[in-house]
C-alpha cells in the first residue's frame, strides 16, 4: 500500500512538473514577443524623426535654395529634432517605469493654473505646427481669484498632460480639444483632456490606458506614450477612466490623482487656506 502511495505522488509530482515548464515555456516565449514588439516600436520612434532630420539636411545642402524654402526646412528639421529628443526621453521613462525604478520627485506649492497655461501655449503652437487648422483648443480651469497650489512632482504632472495632449492632438481631425482641472473634494485633484477622435481610436486609448484589452492585443500594440500616463498615475496611486463621447466621436480622458494642495489667492499666493486632508486632520 505504501509502495502505491509512493508511485501515485511521484507521478502527480512529474505531471505537476510537465504542467509547470509548460508554463515557462509559453512565458518565455511570450516575453520573446514582447521584447521584438518593443524593439520594432523603438526603432519607429527613433528612426522615423531621425529620417526626416537626414532628409532636411541633405535638402539643405542645395546651393540654389531660396530663403523661403530653407527657413521652411530648418524649421521642420528643429521640430524632428525636438520629437526625436522627446521619444528618447519617453523610452528612457518607459524602461524605468516597466523595471519599477522611476522615483517621484515632490514640490511643495507647485502653480497648477501656471502649468496649465505653459501647456496651453505649447499646444497652441503644436497644433498649427501640424496644421491642424479645423481643431479648437480650449483650457478649463478654476475662474476664481485664486490660485491652486499643490504637492507634487511638476515634471510627472508636465508629463501626464503632455502625453494625453499629444494623444487627442493625433486623433482628432477636426472639431475640439478641451483640457483642464478640477477639485473634486479635499485631498483629490481630476485632471481631464477630452477630444473629437474617430471612433477607432477612442477604443484603443480606452484599452490602454484602463488596461482592459486583450493582454495580447496590447502587447502586439503598444502604445508607449499611453503606457507611461498609466504606470505614473499608478505610481501616483491616481486612477484612471476614460469616458466616450455619445456617438462614439471621441472621449474624455479622467486622472484622478491624491494631491496635497491649497489655496493662495493671486494678491497672496503664500496664503494659509489649507485644504489638503492632511492638514486638516492636524
Amino acid at each position: 500500500m505504501k509502495k502505491k502511495t509512493e508511485e501515485l505522488n511521484r507521478e502527480e509530482l512529474i505531471e505537476r512538473v510537465k504542467v509547470l515548464e509548460e508554463y515557462i515555456r509559453r512565458e518565455k516565449e511570450a516575453n520573446k514577443k514582447i521584447k521584438r514588439t518593443f524593439i520594432s516600436r523603438v526603432n519607429h520612434e527613433i528612426r522615423t524623426p531621425l529620417n526626416s532630420i537626414i532628409g532636411f539636411a541633405n535638402l539643405l545642402s542645395n546651393n540654389h535654395l531660396d530663403d523661403v524654402k530653407r527657413k521652411l526646412y530648418v524649421k521642420y528639421m528643429t521640430n524632428s529634432t525636438s520629437s526625436l529628443i522627446s521619444s528618447i526621453e519617453n523610452l528612457l521613462d518607459y524602461s524605468l517605469l516597466t523595471a519599477e525604478q522611476l522615483e517621484l520627485v515632490e514640490e511643495k506649492d507647485i502653480q497648477l493654473d501656471g502649468l496649465f497655461d505653459e501647456l496651453y501655449t505649447v499646444f497652441s503652437t503644436e497644433k498649427h505646427l501640424q496644421e491642424k487648422y479645423s481643431v479648437v483648443l480650449l483650457l478649463k480651469k478654476k475662474k476664481e481669484n485664486n490660485k491652486v497650489l499643490v504637492t507634487s512632482d511638476r515634471k510627472r504632472l508636465k508629463q501626464l498632460v503632455t502625453l494625453l495632449m499629444m494623444n487627442a492632438l493625433r486623433g482628432t481631425r477636426s472639431g475640439s480639444i478641451v483640457f483642464g482641472y478640477e477639485i473634486l473634494n479635499d485631498a483629490k485633484i481630476r485632471i481631464f483632456v477630452s477630444d473629437s477622435a474617430e471612433q477607432f481610436r477612442t477604443e484603443y486609448v480606452r484599452k490602454m490606458l484602463e488596461g482592459k484589452g486583450d493582454p495580447e492585443v496590447i502587447s502586439r500594440n503598444p502604445d508607449i506614450n499611453l503606457t507611461i500616463v498609466r504606470l505614473l498615475v499608478e505610481l501616483m496611486k491616481g486612477t484612471v477612466k476614460v469616458v466616450e463621447h455619445p456617438g462614439g466621436k471621441g472621449n474624455t480622458v479622467y486622472l484622478d490623482l491624491p494631491l496635497e494642495f491649497r489655496i493662495g489667492s493671486v494678491e497672496n499666493p503664500a496664503g494659509h487656506e489649507i485644504i489638503s486632508r492632511q492638514d486638516k486632520n492636524k
